[in-house]
């Protein structure tokens, strides 16, 4: 189920951001795999040094066909494909924003109602809660 964020931008106003859920391939060294559930070629990630994980996405491919099935290349490497490359590919990244319309779910955020654990919410900080945090200057 995607992650959904509803932000409020000023009164009455509020927008909804929609994530796609992370794929939920494991890496072979690091982590998961940063592209949306779903997506297609292969699995991918970066480690804690910037290398470049990847995986055959089995679905897809006859690993036969590879030498390997996965492997790491490290920044500076002529193979290596840097992050700015992938970041149209990265699962938060491919988030989607519109304006909340609906009446009735703009009555429940203004009212604090439970939304649910799969949904958060964001409010700009109130005059109270900036006296009470020291904010005001």
């Amino acid at each position: 189920m995607p992650s959904i964020i509803y932000h409020k931008t000023e009164d009455g106003k509020w927008i909804k951001q929609t994530f796609p859920d992370q794929c939920h391939q494991k890496m072979l060294l690091f982590g998961m795999c940063q592209g949306a559930d779903g997506h297609s070629g292969e699995h991918w990630s970066y480690s804690q040094d910037g290398s470049y994980q990847w995986h055959l996405n089995m679905e897809e491919m006859e690993y036969e066909e590879y030498d390997a099935v996965a492997g790491t290349i490290p920044p500076g490497h002529d193979k290596y494909i840097s992050p700015e490359k992938m970041i149209d590919k990265q699962f938060m990244t491919l988030n989607v924003v519109e304006d909340v319309t609906d009446l009735e779910l703009i009555k429940k955020l203004e009212n604090e109602e439970d939304m649910g654990e799969e949904v958060g919410v964001t409010r700009p900080v109130s005059e109270e809660d900036m006296e009470r945090f020291g904010l005001n200057s």
